[in-house]
Formats: C-alpha cells, structure tokens, sequence
C-alpha cells in the first residue's frame, strides 16, 4: 500500500482539492508500492474534512483538449476562492496560454467553477 500518508499532510477541516489525472510516484511505478483506489482516496481525504472531486480530464476533453486539465482544477480552486474576482484569474490565463489556445481554456476554467 502506498506509504505517503496524504491524509497526515492536511489540518482536520482542510479543503482537498483533487483531479483526477493520476501521476504515479517512482515508487508505486516501480512496483514497489500499489497507489490506492479513487474511493479509498475520497474515503480518507473525507475523514479530515471537505473534499471535491473534479473530473479534470472528463471536464477538459469537453472544453476541447484533455492537456487543459490543470486549468479545469483551477477554475474548480478559484470557487473555492470568492474572494478573487474570476475575471482576474481569466485575465491571467489569457497571458500565460498560448493565443489558439485561450478559448478552450476559458470553458475549462468555467466548468472548473461550475464542478465543485
């Protein structure tokens, strides 16, 4: 089993956040280590406090491009977030991406709000 306790990395009544694209540690890709099932994972992030599932790579392909997954998680963060206008992060987004590939990740960002 995979022996990074994540749930020890979080204060009781913390916000997870989480995607679902997996990234295999070295550990758990070398077969020394098994990563655990998404329902194991939502069990104990659950027992710590609130958590939110995105379906960020689901989310992205209907924006248009399954790479835009990390700006579906932010669109989800920035929910989380009242306090920064989302315009702001928009106009961020807008001078970071590449120009043919704004548009696509304005729908990401905005399912992203609309996730969680």
């Amino acid at each position: 089993v995979y022996k990074r306790q994540y749930v020890d990395m979080l204060r009781t009544g913390a916000i997870s956040l989480v995607g679902d694209m997996r990234v295999s540690p070295l550990t758990v890709s070398s077969g020394g280590d098994v990563y655990p099932a998404d329902d194991e994972i939502q069990r104990r992030l659950s027992t710590v406090g609130d958590a939110c599932f995105v379906p960020s790579l689901r989310l992205a392909e209907e924006a248009g491009n399954v790479r835009a997954h990390n700006t579906v998680v932010l669109g989800a963060l920035s929910a989380l977030m009242p306090e920064v206008a989302p315009e702001l992060w928009l106009e961020v987004i807008e001078e970071i991406v590449p120009a043919k590939l704004v548009e696509v990740n304005r729908q990401a960002f905005q399912l992203g709000r609309d996730s969680c």
